[in-house]
């Protein structure tokens, strides 16, 4: 969402403010080149201090105002805890309009962190306080927001059901949530099996594009066409279409459409068996996990694809490797579209991945101590032969030194005598 509407911004905080600002006073508004000529660690006093004189006299307007420009203002990591004080201030201003924007406030900052259901949850409640509103603008936008999260989460039928109003809405009122619409609408279609509708949609949205001047949308657009291209089975063109647009998404720092590109290009791979190429495009999928904790149910599929893999390479530690690795995006799944997790099809269910982990292990240790037990006979083996050869060097020595020593000429007469 962040990065659909705002895509200019080059950094995450960049993209995160208008949307925090989506419906702020225009007192309490600061664009973001006004920001960055503001010391942050002053505005961020000077926040703070109005926060908390706003709360002592009770001013709950101008509580809530501090505490959103401090989400701007302050680290990732301390945006919950401000919007949950934005919700505190909202909730005692009585004001339905700024408890709706605190609750559309929250509900980015849950976006942002790939909190879809919390995040769906505040926009149900922001909507519930902005629809008596006469901002329709803000309206549609709180309803586009809500699709995306319903997309997430997999209910396409409900995403479709708030796109295709936005898009009639957009389309007279805002040439770029027109063309973001068009998207999203495109990828719902495409998860409910209408990819000939997807594939129009995503052509439309390069003419529009063309024609409007604004090209912020064309990669997503080509990035969709490629995966309708994979779902069609024309793996090489979903290859070309993919590759193509991968370098300017990970420019942007878009690390889950990037994410959904390798793991597309991969399976495209593995289809025209180029197997040690998918596989370097999975890791890819996985380092994203690791590193942003982020993954979707549809990345399921490549995982049980490797896990088959591994299990038939015959490596315990490759299988155990591939098993653990699906147990964590299984756990993260399950948190995060608990739903969801009666749909996904599993090859292997949470306790058949326990128990082949287990077994695994096991095995992994019988290996481990038949390999001790195969190096101490080999080295047992080497010491005795040392031993061996030692003594066998210590007779053959003896016996050569004896043939180089005759003995004394008494004893040799003595011999011939007898």
């Amino acid at each position: 969402l962040l990065y659909l509407f705002f895509p200019n911004a080059t950094t995450m905080k960049h993209l995160l403010l208008p949307l925090l600002l989506l419906a702020v006073p225009a007192r309490a508004q600061f664009s973001p080149s006004q920001n960055a000529a503001i010391d942050t660690a002053k505005a961020v006093g000077q926040a703070q201090a109005r926060a908390g004189r706003a709360s002592q006299e009770a001013d709950w307007e101008t509580a809530a105002a501090a505490y959103r420009e401090l989400l701007y203002l302050r680290p990732k990591r301390y945006r919950t805890a401000y919007a949950d004080s934005l919700l505190q201030a909202a909730q005692h201003s009585g004001n339905p309009e700024t408890l709706g924007t605190a609750y559309l406030t929250a509900g980015i900052v849950h976006y942002d962190l790939k909190e879809h259901e919390p995040a769906l949850d505040a926009y149900l409640k922001a909507e519930k306080y902005l629809s008596a509103g006469s901002d329709a603008y803000s309206k549609y936008k709180l309803r586009y927001a809500i699709a995306q999260t319903k997309y997430y989460l997999g209910f396409y039928h409900e995403a479709v059901a708030l796109l295709e109003p936005c898009l009639a809405y957009f389309k007279a009122a805002s040439t770029r949530g027109y063309l973001n619409t068009l998207h999203s609408l495109g990828l719902c279609y495409a998860k409910l099996g209408r990819v000939g509708d997807s594939e129009s949609l995503n052509r439309l949205g390069l003419e529009k594009s063309a024609a409007s001047g604004i090209d912020a949308m064309v990669p997503y657009f080509k990035h969709s066409q490629g995966l309708n291209l994979y779902l069609r089975g024309r793996h090489p063109e979903c290859i070309a279409a993919l590759e193509a647009v991968l370098p300017e998404l990970e420019e942007r720092g878009d690390f889950a459409n990037a994410a959904a590109a390798h793991s597309y290009l991969g399976r495209s791979h593995w289809a025209l068996g180029n197997r040690d190429t998918a596989l370097a495009y999975f890791e890819k999928v996985h380092a994203v996990f690791l590193s942003h904790g982020y993954s979707r149910p549809d990345f399921r599929a490549h995982y049980e694809t490797v896990l088959a893999h591994r299990t038939a390479s015959g490596s315990l530690e490759e299988q155990l490797e591939a098993v653990t690795r699906l147990q964590a995006v299984d756990a993260y799944l399950n948190r995060n579209y608990r739903h969801l997790s009666r749909r996904i099809a599993k090859e292997f269910d949470s306790r058949e991945l326990t128990a082949s982990r287990d077994a695994l292990l096991r095995a992994l240790e019988r290996e481990r101590l038949w390999h001790r037990a195969a190096i101490w006979a080999l080295a047992s083996g080497v010491v005795a032969l040392a031993y061996f050869w030692k003594r066998q060097a210590a007779a053959n020595r003896r016996k050569f030194v004896a043939l180089l020593d005759p003995p004394p000429a008494g004893a040799m007469a003595e011999a011939r005598k007898v």
